[in-house]
């Protein structure tokens, strides 16, 4: 198994360093029976950020949106000859085993592993747990980008739509629901990631912003949410 895992950063070094650490144990424990490298995109640091990371592999594109850095890893990972792809914020955490359970999934028996979808429950920063699952229930994903193992062959001519902030995600999501139905989906058996809490997705000034551009995903690609979901979006 080769593993890609993209992170974009933009002005993170308050952050960097513990994330540094963090993800240099747990790749290096991956590596004991596969292929594992952090990429990180930046979007053109001003601080010390890219200082940081002059020892990784780093990608600097000026002005780059979160979903532009997720394509552009999409791509490398493409490219390079990676059979999966992890999107992981700085400051998201692996967790409860995640490079043993990782490490036996791909010395399995099992058939078909680079056509199989690799996602788990996971903890927020403040611990409260979400449960992951490979569906779609009236407009709302089933699965976080964050501590979802993607094969990279669905990104293949399928990228993010840079014209959305927050849900570009789930739009691509709903635009390959065919092919990712298509996959084999492998739940870990504990959850294995840790999500920090904030960005702008959760960003309270964002909010009105966010449910439009959830609508709007979803009236494009004719799924349309609950209204408790809606009340959620706003009130939550």
């Amino acid at each position: 198994m080769k593993l890609l895992i993209v992170t974009p950063t933009l002005n993170e070094e308050k952050s960097l360093d513990s994330h540094l650490k963090h993800i240099q144990a747990n790749t290096n424990e991956i590596r004991k029976k596969n292929k594992c490298d952090p990429l990180y995109i930046d979007g053109g640091s001003t601080d010390e950020t890219q200082k940081l990371l002059a020892a990784e592999k780093i990608i600097i594109k000026q002005g780059a949106s979160i979903y532009e850095a997720f394509n552009i890893g999409s791509l490398y990972a493409i490219e390079n000859s990676y059979d999966f792809i992890m999107f992981l914020g700085v400051g998201d955490k692996l967790i409860n085993g995640f490079a043993d359970e990782l490490n036996w999934l791909s010395s399995s028996s099992i058939d078909g592993l680079s056509n199989t979808i690799i996602f788990n429950d996971f903890f927020w920063s403040d611990n409260k747990r979400i449960t992951s699952y490979f569906k779609i229930q009236r407009g709302l994903m089933g699965f976080p980008h964050s501590g979802t193992i993607f094969p990279s062959f669905l990104f293949k001519n399928s990228f993010f739509d840079t014209n959305y902030r927050i849900a570009a995600d789930l739009d691509w999501l709903l635009k390959n629901l065919d092919k990712l139905e298509s996959c084999q989906h492998h739940k870990f058996s504990n959850p294995m990631v840790q999500l920090k809490i904030g960005g702008i997705s959760m960003s309270r000034k964002n909010k009105f912003m966010h449910l439009y551009e959830f609508l709007r995903v979803c009236w494009k690609n004719k799924v349309f949410p609950s209204w408790k979901f809606i009340f959620l979006k706003i009130f939550g």
